[in-house]
């Protein structure tokens, strides 16, 4: 070929990150002509070859951000289609983010009242080889023990014993033990104390004294019952966790003529049954409320695509793989109810959520209100179909009757956050070895831990009673005065009167303490009555009162579930003692009354206590009115 001038020669005028590279030599000479210039090169131009057969795609890296599409060569001849290009490697996982720390415990609950559970004397049940005494009252008609004492000696009336494993604690708690005895003398020569002797009796027999209450005369002759009241501070025992009690009625013929005399015990019916106040079954108060749960933790940044790849030719497309199946729903719990309830513990009854939920038996629910008011319980029974649920209630916090509760697992593990979305798709360059993937995102930090519940209130294994108010009495009651009118001993406190429809179970056990102070006219009379709404509960009847000014008075009221259901199937026992010491001289006086409501009284409907006095006549003399007034729960 002629001889060029090196300034001819085309210049290039652009640039590729893939050219390739021509090496030209040549030789000058002095006129600045060229001499022959032999070279080689391969360049992109030139004429396509037929294309090769495609090749399998490789296995796809995480995609990045596609690389810069390079220019376009010149057509080459066709070579046989290149290898795919090896996947990029993964990127490594990024660090989790830390634990949060743990939230504070709740604050402790207030410790819960005291309240001495209440044993009845049960002269016709028998835990051999006595009679028994138990915290439930049973349905027998008045019955009487008679036994013959010689003269200055002491004999045994009647003996009773709990139910086996009752009580089934540890220690006996300190305290005043009070004994309410029905009882009459043979006749007006006899003179007679009674008193009760307590005894822990082991799996063996064995039996040992623990103490004796206080001896009080028996006034009355036969057939004419009256109350004695005989008490004792005893400052505590320890028990085997299998010991039973054993509580002894004794006789004491003081007679001094050596005359051998009978007394008469009386238990049972609705006039005159006999129970003794005790200090078993002390319970603290209620735990404080759960911590709030943390917040989730934020999700990590996504990890930088890597550099695409050089292209290579194209290989033919790979087959797409089959859809993987969808992962199933997880189960659904938080839901609403508008049922009435109140705070309380033991059974709500049923009451209406959503259907379809995940509840099963003994799953742990939380019931709220607001976050003053709510209750915690493990799940009795739940239909999917209606939605209608029953739990028993374990602890609660708050007081009162609402009908909007939020309901939803207590302590459930929180749901997995929802995927990130995908990257855009980068746009196609030419096909070339696939570039390395880019590497992983660096994960999210772990959410905050939430802070820690409290601890739930601790009730007591079976056959433990558990014990805690309802309602305690803020200021004194308006008194009854100058009036005939039946009229209310409480007024407003705190906590509930109600219970709610269908809340009452068989075998729920109260106890209400009354105080204050009385005036009367003499010979006139006063009836007290124990009601739900207009239902009688029970009804002292008139009983006479001498000339009084400002007596102190006190009344016990006990009341026991014996069946549930409407009027006719309900089956309620209620026993209440009204005592009254004069302030002048301290003489004593009282009465006492029993009643069994089986006709009257409906557990399916919304049931408030009351309390009224009504006197005989309006004289200004009479006047009652309540400056105490405590309702606990007692099993």
């Amino acid at each position: 070929m002629a001889d060029l001038p090196i300034s001819l020669l085309p210049k290039a005028t652009t640039g590729y990150s893939d050219s390739l590279m021509v090496i030209v030599n040549y030789n000058t000479v002095a006129s600045g002509q060229t001499e022959s210039i032999p070279f080689s090169a391969v360049t992109q131009n030139g004429t396509s070859g037929t294309s090769g057969i495609s090749g399998n795609d490789g296995t796809s890296g995480t995609s990045g951000i596609n690389g810069t599409s390079g220019n376009s060569g010149t057509d080459g001849t066709s070579g046989t289609s290149g290898t795919d290009g090896t996947s990029g490697t993964s990127g490594n996982d990024g660090t989790s983010g830390s634990s949060g720390n743990d939230g504070t415990s709740g604050t402790s609950g207030v410790n819960g009242i005291s309240s001495g559970q209440v044993l009845f004397f049960n002269t016709q049940n028998t835990q051999l080889p006595y009679f028994e005494i138990s915290p439930v009252a049973d349905s027998f008609s008045e019955t009487g023990v008679t036994v013959s004492v010689s003269a200055q000696t002491q004999g045994v009336i009647a003996a009773y014993q709990t139910p086996v494993s009752y009580p089934g604690i540890s220690i006996i708690p300190p305290g005043i033990w009070t004994f309410n005895l029905h009882a009459y003398k043979q006749n007006s020569n006899a003179v007679f104390d009674i008193f009760c002797q307590v005894y822990k009796r082991d799996s063996g027999g064995t039996e040992t004294l623990l103490f004796s209450s206080d001896p009080v005369p028996v006034t009355t002759i036969t057939p004419n019952v009256a109350m004695y009241t005989s008490d004792i501070y005893q400052s505590g025992y320890t028990l085997d966790i299998t010991d039973r009690l054993v509580v002894k009625v004794i006789g004491h013929n003081k007679n001094t003529f050596n005359q051998t005399h009978s007394l008469t015990f009386v238990s049972e019916g609705t006039s005159h049954y006999s129970f003794a106040t005790t200090t078993l079954y002390y319970l603290g108060g209620t735990s404080g409320t759960s911590g709030t749960s943390g917040t989730d933790g934020t999700s990590g940044t996504s990890g930088t695509d890597g550099t695409s790849g050089t292209s290579g030719t194209s290989g033919s497309s790979g087959n797409n793989g089959t859809s993987g199946t969808s992962g199933f729903s997880g189960d659904l719990y938080r839901t609403t109810s508008s049922t009435l309830l109140t705070l309380q513990l033991g059974n709500t009854g049923t009451f209406v959520v959503g259907t379809n939920l995940g509840y099963s038996p003994a799953q742990s629910v939380l019931i709220s209100y607001d976050a003053s008011n709510h209750m915690n319980g493990d799940v009795v029974s739940y239909n999917p179909s209606n939605g209608d649920m029953v739990v028993n209630v374990i602890s609660f916090t708050g007081s009162g009757a609402y009908s909007s509760w939020i309901v939803n697992l207590d302590g459930a593990a929180g749901g997995d956050g929802s995927s990130g979305t995908s990257g855009s798709s980068g746009t196609s360059g030419t096909s070339g070895v696939n570039g390395t993937s880019g590497t992983s995102g660096t994960d999210g930090t772990s959410g905050t831990s939430g802070t820690s519940g409290s601890s739930g209130t601790s009730i007591p294994a079976p056959p433990y009673p558990f014990v805690y108010g309802l309602f305690s009495a803020t200021g004194n009651s308006v008194p009854v005065s100058a009036t005939t009118v039946e009229s209310t001993l409480i007024n407003g406190g705190v906590g509930t009167l109600s219970i709610p429809a269908n809340g009452f179970a068989i075998g729920d056990s109260f106890r209400a303490d009354f105080g204050g102070y009385l005036s009367a006219k003499n010979n006139d009379t006063i009836t007290i009555r124990i009601k739900t709404g207009s239902v009688i509960l029970a009804d002292s009847g008139p009983q006479t009162l001498p000339a009084s000014v400002d007596d102190i008075w006190q009344l016990s009221v006990n009341f026991s579930i014996r069946k549930i259901g409407v009027a006719g199937v309900a089956d309620i026992v209620t026993l209440g003692v009204f005592h009254t010491t004069k302030q002048s001289n301290g003489a004593q006086g009282g009465f006492a009354f029993n009643t069994v409501n089986t006709t009257t009284f409906d557990t399916t409907v919304n049931n408030t206590l009351d309390i009224t006095a009504q006197f005989s006549s309006n004289s200004s003399l009479n006047s009652i009115y309540t400056d105490i007034f405590v309702l606990n729960k007692i099993y």
